[in-house]
């Protein structure tokens, strides 16, 4: 019996509805949100389970989005702690995952920078 008791493996709950984030091009940390990080062809695909998308910023193997009701989600490598998890480095992300501690964002900057409420 296998037991995903870490959430690793869960899909995200649904695929984008509208405002949806399109992704391409190298995808070794996961930038694509589509699950994996295998090489797909180089197409605009859209990053999995994320919709209502006002704006989104890529920093290098990374990237964020931030959506209409003020949450930051963000995907891809972790290096340096650019996921917002406090980790640092190593890691990443294949979908795209609310950074918890940020709510009420009004806008978002380049390597992870989000204007929101304390």
């Amino acid at each position: 019996m296998l037991v995903d008791l870490a959430g690793y493996f869960a899909l995200p709950t649904e695929a984008c509805t509208g405002a949806c984030v399109y992704t391409w091009g190298p995808n070794a940390d996961g930038e694509q949100a589509n699950g994996s990080t295998y090489a797909i062809p180089h197409q605009p695909a859209v990053a999995y389970g994320l919709s209502g998308v006002v704006t989104a910023v890529e920093d290098d193997h990374h990237v964020c989005a931030l959506t209409s009701d003020g949450l930051v989600w963000d995907w891809g490598d972790d290096i340096d702690g650019r996921l917002g998890r406090g980790g640092f480095g190593g890691d990443h992300s294949v979908f795209a995952t609310q950074i918890p501690v940020l709510t009420g964002a009004t806008a978002l900057g380049y390597g992870g920078i989000a204007v929101a409420n304390p």
